[in-house]
């Protein structure tokens, strides 16, 4: 059984039906008080969250230290664009009504694609139980692929219990960069 952060649940109920209950991906108000006890919900996503995972996506990706390091791909989330699952699963971390953070994985690849999260909200255990969320959803070990440049990335993902198991050069917008594949064995999480 993983474990999780005080207040911390997982909803397993059907979410292929629309939700009713208001707009859940919308943005948190400037006034709300963020609380390190928040009841937090991993759940499926629905297809409202796509314009809000696209939000989280573009200020997670701001945030970070990869536009000053790979100028040439800066505009790369800058939009805020929505951001669909295109065909990948893709669990939610929502606090009482605020989407919080996402991860896109493919359970066949045992792969995570995209794992961002609200920056004022990172270091909260949120990503983590993303993290555990997916890899129990998955079965087994799994792997992602980060960015060199992005070394805080990387030195918490190591603190996840992933380990290097490759570097490559792709290209990103254009132009080669420097890519590191990793890979967590199934029970190696980290303990929330």
């Amino acid at each position: 059984m993983p474990s999780w952060p005080p207040g911390v649940r997982i909803d397993r109920r059907d979410t292929t039906t629309p939700c009713t209950r208001g707009n859940k991906g919308a943005c948190r108000p400037p006034d709300m008080p963020i609380s390190l006890h928040s009841n937090l919900t991993i759940r499926a996503a629905r297809p409202e969250d796509d314009i809000r995972s696209g939000q989280i996506m573009a200020a997670a990706w701001m945030a970070s230290e990869v536009p000053n390091q790979l100028p040439h791909a800066l505009d790369m989330f800058d939009d805020g664009a929505p951001m669909p699952a295109g065909g990948r699963h893709r669990l939610i971390a929502e606090m009482p009504n605020f989407v919080a953070g996402f991860a896109d994985f493919n359970s066949t690849q045992r792969h995570v694609w995209y794992l961002f999260v609200e920056p004022d909200l990172q270091g909260n255990g949120i990503g983590g139980s993303l993290l555990n969320g997916a890899q129990e959803m998955m079965g087994g070990a799994m792997t992602l692929q980060c960015l060199a440049a992005a070394r805080r990335s990387l030195a918490w993902y190591r603190i996840q219990g992933f380990q290097t198991v490759g570097v490559f050069q792709r290209p990103l917008c254009g132009r080669d960069v420097g890519w590191v594949r990793l890979r967590r064995p199934y029970g190696r999480r980290k303990e929330l």
